[in-house]
C-alpha cells in the first residue's frame, strides 16, 4: 500500500515537472536520443561498418526520431493535457478570425445560460449558501417538528419551539451550544414606522460571531427569567439613523411598545443575524410578553415560537449533533405534550432550508428549471445549426489535415475544443448577464411588506464552478453533432472544388432542418403556456370574487405594540369606528381578523346530527364586526348581521357562507337557527343567524372552505383591520383615516391600502409567471426565428448555381421565392405540430394557476401557432428575397 502511495507521488511529480518545464525536458530529451544515436553509430563503426553504414543501422535501430520523442512524451502521461493546450490555442486564433460569428453564436449562448445561471443563483442563495456568521461550516439550523395527539399551536415554522422546550435543550445539549430566536415588529416611541427586532437568547449574538463596537451583550441573569430585564443591543444601522453614531449611548433608554428599554450594547457592522431580514435590535427572549399584548407565549409550555440554531463543538458531526437533538427534543414534549412524538433535521445554516419549504416549492421549482432549461436547449440547437453551415466552409481544411495523417478522433478533440471555448465566451456573457437579472429581481422584493433583507445574489465560487460547468456541458452538446458530421465524408470529393457543395448535402440539410424543428417546438411549448397563464391572469381579473372589489379602504393597526387591554383596543376600535362613519363620503365601516379575500384561518367545525356523532367539516373562519357584510359587499341570503350587543356579550351566534349552508344543511333557509360547532364540546355550539354568499379567498384559482364568521371580541381587536367603505376621493378617507386615529392614540400608525391593492398583490405570483413564462418564450422565439433566417440565409448562399439554372431555364421569381422559403418552413412545421402535442402535455404543469382557463385553451393554442408561422414566415422570407436578386447568365457564366 505504502508503495503505491510512493509511486503516485512520483508520478504526478513526473507530470508537474513535465507540464511546468516543457522546453528544458524536451532539450534533454533531445540530449539523449543524440546520445544513444551516437553511441550506436560508434558500436557499428568499432564493429567494422563504414560510417554511413553505421549511421543507417543506428538509425534503423532507434526507428523514426519524431516517433520515439511522440512514445517518450506518452510515457510522462501529460500528451493529453498538452494537446489540449495546442487545441485551445488554435481555437482562440480561430476564433479571433471570426469575430462575428463568435459574437453570434456567444449571444444566443449567453442568453441560455444567463437564464439557467440566474435561477441557480436566486435558489443558492435563499436554501444553500452559507449565513453570514462566523465560520459557518459549524453552524446549523436545528427543525423539530412534532406530531401526534395534543393541542400544539405555533407561530412562525412549524419547527419551532417553546420556551420550556427551548430551555431543556439548551441546558442538556453536549455537542453543541444551542441558541434561539424569534423574530417581532415593536413599536418606537417618535417613529411611524415599526422597528424590526429578533427576540434572542443570551448566548446568540456571540454564537454568530458577532462583537460589541459599544458596551456589552446581554448577561445571563438578564434572560433568565421571564420579564428579568428590559434591555436592548442596538445594531449597528439602527446606531446611525436613529441616534446619529452617539458615542454614550450606551446606558440611554428607547420606548418600545410603550415600554422604557436600556440600551447596553451596540453590535459592530458586520452583524446582521442568522435570517434573511436584517433586525434593527436584539432583546432577550424573556420579554416576549412586552412584543405581543395579552398573548404570553412564554408562559405557553405548548405553544411554538422560538428557531433553533446550534454551534457544534470541535469533536462532533452532525449525525452526533441529529441524534442528541433527537433524543433531547422527545424530552421536552414530555411534561406538556406526552403523546406527541418529535422529528428532527439538522440542516446547515441557510436562509430557506425548512424541509417543508423544500417540499411544497419542489414542483414550482421543477417547473421553472424546465422552462429555463428548454431556452438553453433552444439555443443549443441554434448554435448548432450555425457550426454544421460553418463546418461545410472548413470542409477542405478538415479533408487536407485529414490526409496528410491527422486522426479523425484527434480533429473530433479539436472541434469540441472549439466549441466549449466559444460556449465558455457565452458563460461568460451570461453570467453578466444572470448578475443583472438577479439583482433586479432581488430589488423587486418590496422591503416595506418584510423589511430589510440581506439576499446576497453575487457570483461566487460556487456560482463560477456552476457558471463554468454548464457552458462546458452546453459547448459539448451543441458541438458534438456538427463535429461528428464535420468529419463524416470522403476524402476524395471533399479535397476537389466542386465536391464541396455537393458531398453531404443531404444528411447535413436533415440534420439542420431537425434541429430547426427542435427549436421551434420548444419555442411553441414556452408561447403557449405562456398565453395560457396570460389568460389565465386576465380571466382572474374579471372573475367575481363574491364581494365588492372596488372603494373599500383596508386600514391595519398592531394595537399590541402598544399594550392596549382587551376593554382598551375594543373601546378603541368603537370610538374610531364611529368617529369615521361620520366623515364625509364614507359609506359605511367594520372591523375583521382576517384581511378580505385572504383565508389564513382555518378551523375543524362540527354540525350535530341528532344523536349521532358530529361530523367535522374543514372551515375557513373570521372574527367580524356589525355592519361587516354590508361594509364589504357581502349578499346576505337569509337571516341577519351581527349586533352591536353581540360584540360586547358572551352570545354564541354566528353566520355561515351559502356553499357550508347547502352542502351540510340542504339550503341557506335549511340553515338558520340550526346549530354549528366549532370546538370539541356542547359549549362551543353557535346557532346560525344568518347567511351569507360564499367569497373566493385571496387565492382566487379555487372557492375556500366553507366559511364561517363570528363576533370580533377582546384581544382580537389589538390586531384587527378596518374596513372603510367609501364614496368619492380615496385620499381624502385617508386623510380622514389618520386623523381619527391619531385624535385617539397618536402612537398607533394606521396603514391603509385599497382593496384592489390587496387583489394585486394576490395575483402576484401569477403575474410574476405569465411575465417570467412570456419573456422566455420571447428568447426562444428570437432564437428559433434567428434559426430559421440563418437556414434560408445558408440554403440561399449554397443554391444559388441551382436558382440560377432554374431562371435559366424559364422558372419565375415567385415560384424560385416559394421554394426557398418553403425550405425553411417545411421544419417549421414539423416542428410546430410537435410543439403543439408537446404544450398540451405541458400545460397540465399550470393548470393550476390557469383561473378556470382549459388547458387546451383552443384560443391559446391558435394564437400561438399563428405568432410563430407569421414570424417564422417573416424570418424565411427576408433571407430568401437574395434568390431573387440572382443573375442567371452570371452565375452560368460563372461556373
Amino acid at each position: 500500500m505504502k508503495t503505491t502511495g510512493v509511486r503516485w507521488i512520483d508520478m504526478l511529480r513526473l507530470r508537474w515537472r513535465s507540464l511546468s518545464r516543457r522546453n528544458r525536458l524536451e532539450d534533454e530529451l533531445d540530449d539523449e536520443l543524440r546520445f544513444h544515436f551516437e553511441s550506436l553509430i560508434e558500436r557499428f563503426t568499432t564493429d567494422g561498418l563504414p560510417p554511413a553504414e553505421a549511421r543507417r543501422r543506428a538509425g534503423l535501430d532507434i526507428g523514426g526520431m519524431e516517433a520515439v520523442k511522440e512514445n517518450c512524451r506518452d510515457s510522462r502521461g501529460v500528451s493529453a493535457l498538452e494537446n489540449l493546450g495546442r487545441d485551445v490555442v488554435y481555437a482562440w486564433r480561430a476564433m479571433k478570425k471570426s469575430p462575428g460569428f463568435v459574437l453570434t453564436a456567444a449571444a444566443a449562448i449567453a442568453l441560455g445560460i444567463g437564464v439557467n445561471i440566474a435561477l441557480f443563483s436566486l435558489v443558492y442563495s435563499l436554501m444553500f449558501r452559507a449565513l453570514p456568521v462566523f465560520d459557518p461550516d459549524s453552524f446549523r439550523n436545528v427543525h423539530i417538528a412534532t406530531f401526534g395527539e395534543g393541542n400544539r399551536s405555533g407561530y412562525g415554522t412549524p419547527y419551532n419551539v417553546s420556551w420550556h422546550e427551548f430551555n431543556y435543550i439548551r441546558k442538556a445539549a453536549k455537542t453543541a451550544e444551542i441558541g434561539g430566536l424569534a423574530e417581532v415588529e415593536m413599536s418606537r416611541k417618535g417613529d411611524a414606522r415599526s422597528a424590526r427586532a429578533q427576540l434572542v437568547s443570551e448566548n446568540l449574538l456571540s454564537l454568530i460571531g458577532s462583537r460589541p463596537v459599544l458596551g456589552r451583550f446581554f448577561a445571563p441573569e438578564e434572560a433568565s427569567q421571564p420579564g428579568s430585564a428590559a434591555v436592548t443591543v442596538l445594531s449597528h444601522r439602527a446606531w446611525q439613523h436613529w441616534f446619529a453614531g452617539t458615542a454614550d449611548i450606551v446606558g440611554h433608554t428607547i420606548v418600545l411598545n410603550r415600554q422604557p428599554f436600556t440600551i447596553v450594547g451596540v453590535a459592530d457592522e458586520r452583524t446582521t443575524g442568522p435570517v434573511l431580514i436584517v433586525p434593527d435590535l436584539w432583546i432577550p427572549l424573556t420579554m416576549q410578553a412586552l412584543t405581543r399584548s395579552g398573548e404570553p407565549l412564554i408562559d405557553i409550555a405548548t405553544s411554538g415560537w422560538i428557531q433553533v440554531f446550534a454551534r457544534r463543538k470541535p469533536g462532533y458531526d452532525d449525525g452526533a449533533l441529529r441524534a442528541e437533538m433527537q433524543v433531547l427534543a422527545q424530552q421536552s414534549l414530555q411534561p406538556h405534550l406526552p403523546k406527541r412524538k418529535a422529528q428532527v433535521s439538522v440542516e446547515s445554516g441557510a436562509y430557506f432550508n425548512f424541509p417543508f419549504v423544500k417540499q411544497r416549492f419542489k414542483p414550482m421549482f421543477a417547473i421553472v428549471t424546465l422552462a429555463v432549461s428548454l431556452v438553453l436547449i433552444v439555443a443549443c440547437a441554434n448554435v448548432a445549426n450555425m457550426l454544421l453551415a460553418r463546418g461545410l466552409t472548413r470542409r477542405r481544411e478538415i479533408a487536407i489535415r485529414l490526409s496528410i495523417g491527422a486522426g479523425r478522433a484527434r480533429l473530433l478533440q479539436q472541434l469540441l475544443t472549439e466549441s466549449v471555448m466559444l460556449a465558455i465566451v457565452g458563460g461568460a456573457g451570461g453570467l453578466f448577464l444572470a448578475w443583472g437579472g438577479a439583482r433586479l429581481l432581488v430589488g423587486m422584493i418590496p422591503a416595506e411588506s418584510i423589511g430589510r433583507h440581506q439576499l446576497d445574489s453575487s457570483p461566487d465560487l460556487i456560482v463560477l464552478l456552476f457558471t463554468l460547468g454548464v457552458a462546458v456541458l452546453t459547448g459539448l452538446v451543441f458541438g458534438l453533432l456538427p463535429a461528428l458530421s464535420s468529419l463524416r465524408f470522403d476524402l476524395t470529393p471533399a479535397l476537389k472544388t466542386e465536391g464541396l457543395e455537393e458531398h453531404g448535402r443531404g444528411g447535413r440539410r436533415r440534420l439542420q432542418n431537425l434541429l430547426i424543428g427542435v427549436q421551434v417546438a420548444v419555442c411553441l411549448v414556452l408561447l403557449v403556456n405562456a398565453a395560457l397563464l396570460l389568460r389565465g391572469f386576465t380571466h382572474a381579473l374579471q372573475l367575481d370574487p363574491g364581494q365588492s372589489t372596488r372603494n373599500i379602504l383596508i386600514t391595519g393597526f398592531d394595537l399590541r405594540q402598544q399594550q392596549y387591554t382587551a376593554e382598551e383596543s375594543a373601546r378603541f376600535m368603537n370610538t374610531l369606528r364611529e368617529t369615521i362613519a361620520a366623515s364625509p363620503g364614507v359609506v359605511s365601516v367594520s372591523n375583521t381578523f382576517i384581511e378580505p379575500l385572504h383565508d389564513q384561518c382555518g378551523n375543524m367545525a362540527r354540525i350535530p346530527d341528532g344523536d349521532t356523532a358530529a361530523r367535522e367539516v374543514k372551515t375557513s373562519c373570521d372574527e367580524v364586526g356589525t355592519d361587516f357584510f354590508r361594509t364589504a359587499g357581502i349578499r346576505l341570503l337569509q337571516g341577519r348581521e351581527f349586533t352591536q350587543a353581540e360584540m360586547f356579550n358572551t352570545a354564541r351566534v354566528a353566520v355561515i357562507d351559502e356553499r357550508l349552508a347547502r352542502d351540510h344543511f340542504g339550503s341557506p333557509m335549511n340553515a338558520v337557527g340550526a346549530v354549528i360547532r366549532l370546538g370539541q364540546r356542547a359549549d362551543s355550539d353557535h346557532e346560525i343567524v344568518g347567511v351569507a354568499a360564499s367569497v373566493r379567498s385571496l387565492d382566487l384559482n379555487r372557492v375556500a372552505y366553507g366559511r364561517v364568521y363570528t363576533p370580533m371580541r377582546g384581544l382580537r381587536n389589538n390586531e384587527g383591520k378596518l374596513l372603510v367603505a367609501y364614496t368619492g376621493p380615496a385620499g381624502d378617507i385617508d386623510k380622514a383615516i389618520r386623523a381619527a386615529v391619531a385624535s385617539l392614540d397618536p402612537n398607533v400608525t394606521p396603514h391603509t391600502k385599497r382593496i384592489e391593492e390587496s387583489i394585486r398583490s394576490a395575483l402576484l405570483p401569477a403575474r410574476m409567471a405569465a411575465a417570467a413564462a412570456s419573456a422566455l418564450g420571447g428568447l426562444a422565439l428570437i432564437l428559433a426565428c434567428t434559426g430559421v433566417y440563418g437556414l434560408v440565409s445558408f440554403a440561399v448562399s449554397r443554391r444559388r448555381r441551382e436558382v440560377g439554372i432554374r431562371m435559366a431555364l424559364g422558372a419565375d421569381r415567385v415560384s424560385v421565392m416559394r421554394l426557398v422559403v418553403w425550405q425553411g418552413m417545411k421544419p417549421v412545421a414539423v416542428g410546430g405540430i410537435a410543439g403543439l402535442l408537446l404544450a398540451g402535455a405541458a400545460a397540465q404543469a399550470v393548470r393550476a394557476m390557469l383561473y378556470g382557463i382549459s388547458p387546451l385553451d383552443p384560443l391559446s393554442f391558435g394564437s400561438t401557432a399563428l405568432l410563430l408561422a407569421c414570424v417564422a414566415a417573416a424570418a424565411a422570407a427576408i433571407p430568401a428575397r437574395g434568390a431573387l436578386r440572382v443573375d442567371p447568365a452570371v452565375t452560368l457564366r460563372h461556373d
